[in-house]
């Protein structure tokens, strides 16, 4: 019985040993699971998000996974923020100037006229304005991961727009005082509504013409009401990907890493001009006239918006006479 007994205690001990040597093999890693909320439907502006978030999952291995929820399926365009802020979503993509009443230096992206193109837009990016965005994310509790620009706004009429004389007197849709301001120092009314609205007050001549980017007024398909499509490159309004400052912080090193990389390729500019030049292609397939404003006319355009620069700039306060001073230094001839 005794040497029994010692068998059954030598097997437990083996039995032990083999747990304590094995459980690593069975046991199972934390997954961290994110949130991203946004307000694109599923499409081209959609890809971006969709993308970022695939590869934060991929490259940490499921490790931290991304569940994407476009189209305002969790929070609308204006509860994003306290969302994010609350840590009801870890991550957002947004267009910025949304968000330009809780942090006023996100204006700054949608002042008429000032942008002309992508390519001006990163060298403003590059020389403080990303810097001025990043901070004030900060302040808020965000984490600023990555900017990208859908092109600048562009004209969708009901008529031929060619000139400032025909502007005068039409009713012109918009979202932002400041696009306001620019219409009405074009000579049009404003009339503010929301993007869902637009195509029915086009076709029944309530307004008669709004501003978008083109992907986002081809999947709203507003050139169905507005075939006159004008490339005036009214405004460049920024989308941005932040994360919740509070989650990011609390992830590993190695994490944090992949989620900042994630970002950068967030902005993939390349990517962003094919899909733009595919909605123009398609524009044209559907029969609509596009027009290029000639640079001639559209410097007429810009000197009529030029005083709302300054206007918004000091209204934002110290950051925005700072990213204004940026701006001319990169381009002196506009002062």
């Amino acid at each position: 019985m005794r040497h029994k007994g010692h068998l059954m205690i030598a097997l437990l001990a083996v039995a032990a040993v083999s747990l304590v040597f094995s459980a690593p093999l069975f046991a199972k890693e934390k997954v961290l699971t994110w949130k991203m909320a946004g307000v694109w439907a599923p499409g081209d502006c959609a890809y971006p998000p969709e993308t970022c978030a695939r590869e934060i999952t991929t490259k940490s291995g499921g490790k931290l996974k991304v569940n994407v929820y476009p189209g305002g399926q969790l929070f609308g365009s204006q509860e994003l923020f306290g969302a994010l802020q609350k840590g009801l979503i870890q991550m957002c993509e947004i267009p910025l100037g949304y968000w330009g009443g809780a942090v006023p230096i996100y204006k700054m992206g949608e002042i008429p006229f000032l942008i002309r193109d992508n390519a001006e837009y990163r060298k403003f990016l590059d020389a403080g304005l990303y810097r001025l965005w990043e901070e004030a994310g900060e302040k808020a509790g965000f984490k600023l991961l990555g900017v990208t620009g859908w092109n600048d706004l562009q004209c969708y009429s009901r008529t031929p727009v060619r000139t400032l004389a025909d502007v005068q007197g039409k009713k012109w849709r918009v979202y932002t005082p400041p696009m306001a301001e620019a219409v009405r120092a074009l000579g049009a009314s404003p009339v503010s509504m929301g993007a869902p609205e637009v195509y029915q007050a086009m076709q029944r001549g309530v307004v008669d013409a709004c501003f978008g980017g083109v992907t986002w007024g081809y999947s709203f398909k507003w050139h169905e009401v507005g075939p006159n499509v004008v490339k005036m490159d009214f405004a460049m309004p920024p989308t941005c990907v932040f994360a919740n400052k509070k989650a990011f912080d609390a992830l590993p090193e190695d994490l944090q890493k992949i989620v900042i990389k994630a970002g950068e390729n967030y902005a993939n500019w390349d990517i962003i001009e094919a899909f733009t030049k595919k909605k123009y292609d398609q524009f044209k397939e559907d029969g609509c006239d596009i027009y290029i404003l000639p640079e001639n006319e559209r410097n007429k355009w810009m000197k009529k918006c030029k005083p709302i620069w300054e206007k918004v700039a000091g209204d934002i306060g110290p950051e925005g006479k700072e990213a204004l001073e940026i701006y001319y230094k990169l381009f002196p001839e506009r002062r």
